[in-house]
């Protein structure tokens, strides 16, 4: 079994929510953490710098850096959606004790009922007189929310609509509290970031697939960080962007429209004594590719795909347009994708919605607004977006990575 495979699968079963992923990528070695103090930046070295626990940004810098090199940019997502738990969220009566959850994205509510679930995220407890962060990633299932059957709600098959409020509370073991179940003091939880999540680890369908948890858009991030950190800059300074937030719009400080691409660029400017004449010149001279799955034909609907730009599960990484610019793709960076995947002999595909509907969007043009460099939009081709357990192509991810690896190393 190909190594990227099981290392996608152990990273989806690990990273239940951005803060987790966060966390993993900071214990990697070789990697200098930068975490609210900031300092200048050296040639030859990966930098990590953290943003609110559940965003980062890396760099690496080549072994000369010459003033006005520009930059080659990833940008993907660490988050999906999910459901929150409220601040004040325990339910409790004589019979049952339930979470109280608020609805994070656009899930596919009915995906996240009458399955095993758990909790992730993160707790910030204290400690004395300071707050300490805590990194939360239960294993075993504790909760659910169970659906209601047909002799009680008879629509329940026939197009049923949740309401958060009262269908998504989940069961809970009837002494659950916060305190005991994560093993900290009573009374010393002052916040937290928490959310169910499916209590599955990813898992390897033969040789073709993969079904997991946040494959919207953890692929993405897994597949540019594979790149990135085997990557050796040469004429170019590599930045990878897992920004939160990309599902409730990217308007957040630890989302895409934040500054933080662009304090990135100044703290790079700043390093390398660039000037603004080589300000302008590396901007010209830089590419960014937005990463975020695409929608790959699903079998039993092949009506709502248009006919002449539809993708597949395992035929290529997919180049997303839209006219109305929910991506960045446009005639000249596309071609410049298409080059790149031909150079390594590397298959893509290209997608479109149908006219007579509205498609989603990303990052891309959101973090643009902030500096103006071209870009194009790719993702891998999937089924069941925004499911609790989705479905990717093995052989997507694979070349996917060929591909940004490629990108980087140029």
């Amino acid at each position: 079994m190909n190594k990227e495979i099981t290392e996608l699968a152990d990273c989806l079963t690990k990273s239940k929510t951005a803060y987790n992923f966060v966390d993993e990528l900071s214990h990697r070695q070789g990697i200098k953490i930068i975490d609210g103090t900031y300092s200048t930046l050296s040639a030859d070295q990966t930098y990590l710098v953290k943003i609110s626990s559940s965003t980062c940004i890396l760099i690496k810098t080549p072994r000369q850096v010459t003033k006005g090199m520009g930059f080659n940019i990833f940008a993907a997502h660490t988050d999906s959606p999910a459901l929150k738990l409220k601040p004040h969220f325990l339910l409790k009566d004589e019979h049952y004790t339930r979470l109280s959850t608020e609805v994070y994205g656009g899930p596919i509510i009915s995906s996240w009922l009458d399955i095993p679930l758990t909790l992730a995220g993160r707790i910030l407890i204290k400690d004395g007189e300071t707050t300490t962060e805590k990194i939360i990633n239960l294993k075993e299932p504790l909760f659910t929310i169970p659906n209601m059957p047909p002799h009680l709600e008879t629509n329940i098959n026939k197009g049923f609509i949740y309401n958060p409020q009262i269908d998504l509370l989940a069961l809970a073991p009837k002494d659950f509290s916060l305190e005991k179940y994560l093993d900290v003091p009573e009374n010393s939880i002052l916040g937290h970031d928490l959310f169910l999540v499916p209590a599955m680890d990813a898992k390897i369908i033969g040789d073709d697939f993969i079904f997991a948890n946040r494959i919207d858009d953890l692929a993405c991030v897994y597949v540019g960080l594979k790149a990135f950190i085997n990557s050796v800059p040469q004429d170019k300074i590599n930045i990878l962007c897992c920004f939160d937030n990309e599902e409730v719009g990217s308007r957040t400080k630890q989302g895409a429209d934040s500054t933080h691409l662009n304090d990135m660029l100044d703290l790079i400017y700043e390093s390398f004594d660039y000037s603004q004449v080589d300000k302008l010149n590396a901007l010209a001279h830089s590419f960014m590719i937005s990463a975020d799955n695409a929608h790959a034909v699903n079998p039993n609907h092949i009506e709502k795909f248009d006919s002449l730009n539809k993708t597949y599960l395992n035929e290529g990484v997919v180049i997303k347009y839209n006219a109305n610019q929910s991506y960045t793709s446009d005639g000249l960076s596309s071609a410049y994708f298409k080059s790149l995947c031909q150079s390594i002999d590397a298959p893509y595909q290209e997608f479109a919605n149908r006219s007579d509907m509205r498609g989603g969007s990303t990052l891309g043009n959101i973090a643009l607004s902030h500096v103006s460099i071209p870009s194009v939009d790719i993702g891998l081709p999937q089924l069941a977006m925004h499911s609790t357990m989705e479905v990717l192509g093995q052989k997507d991810v694979v070349d996917a990575i060929r591909i940004i690896s490629a990108y980087f190393n140029r």
